[in-house]
Parts: C-alpha cells; sequence; structure tokens
C-alpha cells in the first residue's frame, strides 16, 4: 500500500510538472540585440550647375549590400511561443468549428491544416529565432537648389528641393514574410482574432492590415526656403526659414525606416547671427499624417540653441 501510495504521489508530480512546465517556458525566451557584421556601402554622386539660371543639381545612387532588414517583431514573438503553444505551428487544430450545435467550438477548420500562425514556421525548444534577413538596398536621392536675388526686403532667399526613394527588389511579398512597419503591434494575419478566441485567448477583431509592413519601394520629397537679412538692427542678421518633408507612398524596412506613408513634418525658425561670433536659432517642429503609425505624431518640440565661435 505504500508502494503504491509512493507511485500514485510521484505520478501526480510528474503530471503536475508535465502541465506546469509549457507554461513556464515562455518566460525563459529572451529578445537580445544583434549586429550584423560585413555591411558594405557603395556610392556615387555628381553634382552640377544648370547654367546660368543659378540652379544647382546634385544626385547620389547608394547600394547596400546584404543589408540585414527586421523581421516583423510579432512573427518572432509567436515563433518564440510555439515549443509551448504547440497548436500554433498547426492552426488547423485549434477548435474553431461547432459540430454539436451546443455553441461550443470542438474541431479545427480543416483548412487551416498545416498552417503555421507564424510566417517563420515552427520552432523548437532552445531555438535561435533570426530576427533579420539580408538584401540588397538601393537608395537614389536627387537634390535641385535655387539661389534668388532680393525680394520682401532680404538680401537673398534660397529654395531646396530633395526627393529620395528606398528600393528592395529582392523583398518578399507579405504573405510570404512581412518586415516590420512602424507601430505594427498587432499581428498582421487576419485569422489572428479567430485563432486566439479559438486558442482561449482574448480575441480582438483586429489586426495589421497588410499596409501597415515594409515595402520594397518608398519615397518621399523635402522642402525649405531660408531668406537671408543682413543688419536687421546693431549689426544682427537674421535668416527666418521654413522646411517640409512628406513621405508619399510605401514604408521603408527598418533599422532604415526612410519613409512612412502619408507621414509629414513642417519646421518653422529664425537664426540670429551676431559679428560671425555669436549665434542664436529657436524653431518649432510638428509632425502629422498617418497618426495611427506614425511614432513621432506625438512628438512636437521647440528647441532654443545659443553658440559662440571663436
Amino acid at each position: 500500500a505504500a508502494l503504491d501510495a509512493q507511485q500514485s504521489t510521484l505520478t501526480g508530480q510528474l503530471t503536475s510538472l508535465q502541465t506546469s512546465l509549457p507554461q513556464l517556458y515562455p518566460g525563459t525566451a529572451r529578445y537580445f540585440l544583434e549586429y550584423p557584421e560585413d555591411i558594405q556601402l557603395y556610392g556615387i554622386s555628381f553634382n552640377t550647375e544648370l547654367g546660368a539660371t543659378g540652379i544647382s543639381v546634385q544626385g547620389e545612387v547608394s547600394y547596400r549590400n546584404d543589408m540585414p532588414l527586421q523581421i516583423d517583431d510579432v512573427e518572432l514573438l509567436v515563433a518564440g511561443l510555439m515549443p509551448s503553444r504547440p497548436f500554433l505551428a498547426d492552426i488547423g487544430t485549434i477548435p474553431v468549428v461547432d459540430t454539436n450545435g451546443d455553441g461550443v467550438p470542438d474541431m479545427g477548420n480543416p483548412a487551416w491544416k498545416g498552417v503555421s500562425m507564424s510566417q517563420l514556421g515552427y520552432q523548437d525548444f532552445n531555438s535561435y529565432v533570426k530576427g533579420h534577413k539580408r538584401f540588397d538596398v538601393w537608395q537614389p536621392q536627387f537634390t535641385v537648389t535655387k539661389l534668388f536675388g532680393p525680394m520682401a526686403g532680404a538680401s537673398q532667399w534660397v529654395l531646396v528641393g530633395e526627393t529620395a526613394a528606398t528600393i528592395v527588389p529582392d523583398l518578399p511579398s507579405k504573405s510570404e514574410l512581412r518586415f516590420d512597419g512602424p507601430g505594427t503591434a498587432l499581428s498582421g494575419n487576419a485569422l489572428a482574432p479567430v485563432i486566439l478566441s479559438g486558442a482561449g485567448g482574448h480575441a480582438r477583431d483586429r489586426y495589421e492590415p497588410a499596409d501597415a509592413f515594409a515595402d520594397d519601394f518608398s519615397w518621399g520629397y523635402r522642402l525649405a526656403a531660408r531668406f537671408d537679412y543682413t543688419d536687421v538692427f546693431g549689426g544682427v542678421n537674421l535668416s527666418p526659414a521654413v522646411a517640409f518633408s512628406h513621405d508619399v507612398d510605401g514604408i521603408t524596412p527598418g533599422p532604415i525606416g526612410n519613409f512612412l506613408q502619408d507621414r509629414k513634418s513642417v519646421t518653422v525658425g529664425v537664426t540670429a547671427t551676431y559679428q560671425n561670433s555669436w549665434q542664436g536659432a529657436i524653431k518649432y517642429t510638428e509632425y502629422f499624417g498617418n497618426e495611427q503609425y506614425n511614432l513621432m505624431a506625438d512628438r512636437d518640440f521647440l528647441s532654443a540653441v545659443v553658440q559662440y565661435s571663436f
């Protein structure tokens, strides 16, 4: 009887351990910073002036060989949970179909058989889940500068326009592998709300749309103007300026992050110079556009600088 009791106790302890280990496993997962090596950068540039028009033109094309790009962090999170949540590797096993009519799902969806919740596929215990993949990245950039004569009391004024693009020719489609876009806190899998509900989680009727993730092509432009007023008072020169930026289309993969579709900013300010020694500037910058994913939307700021050169 004593032996039977000991065996029963041991069996109960093992059963308890087997039940608790999968719950404890997620706590052993860790994020870590990785610094990929051997990123090579090549570039070619030019600059010229268009005759006597006063227009200067500059351009550059840069090429990064095997640039590491960040995979969507939610895909990494789901992949890290797979050893303790095997149903994530085959969502067809999650009960979402009610065959008995009692309001309780008791069968998986046959159409999802063998489908993984993570685009990174099944991950086993003690796995290293790489958070990036390498791709060739191109970036063309084109700038035009025009210097004007006196206007509106200014001794001169200058206008600058710049446009650029980021191109990743071999970036996979988003249905194959999603790369990180700013502010994408939820899964990009349209089945996520149903799957989480069937797995006993807290379902939300939300997931990130495909256009919230990184694109193979993104571009934008910048405009800036500055007016120079000399000897406004007591030998002080003033240079008010305004700048506007607009990310027109596409989302640049991280960590590059050059463009986020429809993100905009405007900066206004004035710089004062005295005898080429003292300089002070005050500027205000406002961010707006695409507020849902624009992480700078609530970071408008005012800056003031005073400096002395000798």
